[in-house]
Formats: C-alpha cells, sequence, structure tokens
C-alpha cells in the first residue's frame, strides 16, 4: 500500500507543468446547463472531471474504452479542423478543455503536419465553431472552449 500526501491545496496544480483542473472542474460547473455536457479533454483528466463534474468526457485511461481515447487523441492532433468538427459532432460534445502543459503539448502536437487543433487552441487561434469560454490563470493553465453549433 502506498499513500501519497501533498502539502497543497486538493486538486490545485502542484509544479508548473501540471494543470489546475480544480479550477477547470470549476470553469464547466460554472456554464449555464453544464449538467451532463460532453467534454473532450486529455484522457488523463478524466478521472478528475468527473469527480469534480457531472459533465460526462469523451475518454479516461480507461482501456476497454479505445474509440474514446482515438476519439480525443484524433479531435485535438488534428490538423484537418474539418475532421475535428465532425468528432465533436458525432460525440454531441459541448467543451473542449485544454492545458498549456508540456506533456499535453508533446501528445497532441508530437508528428502533425501542420498546425494541430491543439496548437491552435492553445495559440488562442480557435475555429469558428469553438468560442472561448473561460480562461484560466497562468499558474492554472487551461483554456475552457464551448463548441457553437451553429457555425
Amino acid at each position: 500500500l502506498v499513500v501519497a500526501t501533498s502539502s497543497d491545496a486538493e486538486g490545485a496544480a502542484d509544479t508548473a507543468t501540471e494543470c489546475d483542473l480544480r479550477a477547470a472542474a470549476a470553469a464547466i460547473n460554472s456554464q449555464p446547463n453544464s449538467a451532463d455536457a460532453v467534454v473532450f479533454a486529455h484522457i488523463d483528466f478524466g478521472p478528475e472531471l468527473l469527480y469534480r463534474t457531472d459533465s460526462a468526457i469523451v475518454a479516461g485511461p480507461y482501456h476497454r474504452n479505445g474509440r474514446g481515447i482515438l476519439d480525443v487523441y484524433d479531435f485535438f492532433s488534428s490538423s484537418d479542423l474539418d475532421r475535428s468538427r465532425q468528432l465533436a459532432e458525432e460525440r454531441g460534445t459541448r467543451f473542449a478543455l485544454v492545458c498549456d502543459t508540456p506533456n499535453e503539448a508533446g501528445f497532441f502536437s508530437a508528428g502533425t503536419p501542420g498546425q494541430s487543433l491543439y496548437e491552435r487552441l492553445i495559440d488562442d487561434d480557435a475555429p469558428e465553431w469553438l468560442s472561448l469560454t473561460a480562461y484560466g490563470t497562468a499558474d492554472q493553465r487551461f483554456r475552457l472552449y464551448e463548441f457553437r453549433s451553429d457555425r
């Protein structure tokens, strides 16, 4: 049995390379009608988002959800914005959560021809069908975008 403890506030980012998922979850919860909203986010964020929100996630680190894991990867790593939008529509997505961290950047940017959707979102260059809804502080490192089906 291994027990880890932290002197930091529960859920807060421990280092400058982590995303403050507690703050990101609060941003999701602050949106009108966020219960049962579907969220595209890095698979490692899934369990905490499920715990801290009433929203659904596309994927978490669960081996039996291979299609969801691949959809998250394809959504964020693609430079084909039409493909990313198609995945969002197929999944009934409401939010896309990105965090400006080295791990996430490496995962969604490596080997992508052109600029991936993740890179565009981090650069505040979202396609017209995603609108910035919440922006974390420099320490929180997240951006929450809302899918706009009217665009």
